[in-house]
């Protein structure tokens, strides 16, 4: 009877401490605005790891369902820097170019962005501290040209701001990649609502974009667009920035 009841107070125990556990996912999640499916797969997913600290649980539940990397271009291989308005794409282009240049990396900075008042001249003025020439592409023909002649070096390209709920700027986007082997990186910021920037990645994810890195993170206590891209590792985490 001694060990029925022993074994019934334990079951009781870790009834309670998984209810403590998933309250506490849930609470941390919610007040990062993560949207409710998402809290219930990382804390169903927190269930396989038995660490004595909770926050560790959560930490490997979300390394287990979410993909993190570098910002890694490669020689040849266009990086197109793209995102909503307001993001941060054309500074986090300028910043990979200076940390490549700094790190005596050949690089090749294209603009295709000519709507945004000042969005060339902000970008060709840093291009001119690292001594790099700015290069203007208006069409998807021009910038096949700047590519073919340029493909010894590391290709940054800074896009115009997209509107995802706009389908003629998304095709405009296609257009300039179309038939190109290149990789995309999308620019959002920890100021969104991550409930759209979850919309937003998912329509980017479905035009191959497949990298995501975070700007603003000085800004916001609530941090939920980090984990915006949808589960199952299919769009990786790249860095974060100020």
């Amino acid at each position: 009877m001694r060990a029925q009841l022993k074994e019934f107070n334990d079951i009781i125990e870790m009834e309670q401490k998984n209810l403590l556990s998933t309250n506490y996912f849930t609470n941390c999640l919610r007040f990062h605005g993560l949207e409710e499916k998402k809290i219930t797969v990382l804390n169903k997913s927190s269930e396989s790891f038995y660490e004595k600290e909770e926050t560790l649980n959560l930490a490997g539940s979300i390394d287990a369902n979410f993909k993190f990397d570098k910002i890694k271009p490669k020689i040849g291989i266009p990086l197109f820097v793209s995102g909503p308005p307001g993001n941060g794409k054309t500074t986090v282009t300028a910043r990979i170019a200076t940390e490549l240049t700094v790190l005596k990396k050949k690089v090749t900075v294209i603009t295709t962005d000519s709507i945004k008042a000042g969005a060339c001249e902000q970008l060709n003025s840093i291009c001119k501290i690292l001594k790099l020439k700015l290069n203007i592409a208006q069409t998807p023909k021009e910038l096949l040209e700047i590519i073919n002649q340029n493909k010894d070096s590391i290709i940054l390209i800074d896009t115009p701001a997209i509107n995802y709920l706009s389908e003629n700027e998304i095709n405009d986007f296609i257009d300039f990649k179309k038939n190109l082997e290149s990789e995309t990186l999308l620019v959002l910021s920890a100021l969104s609502n991550p409930l759209e920037a979850s919309d937003i990645s998912k329509t980017f994810l479905n035009i191959g974009v497949s990298k995501l890195h975070i700007t603003h993170t000085d800004c916001a206590k609530r941090l939920g667009v980090i984990l915006s891209p949808p589960i199952g590792k299919r769009m990786s985490i790249c860095d974060i920035s100020n």
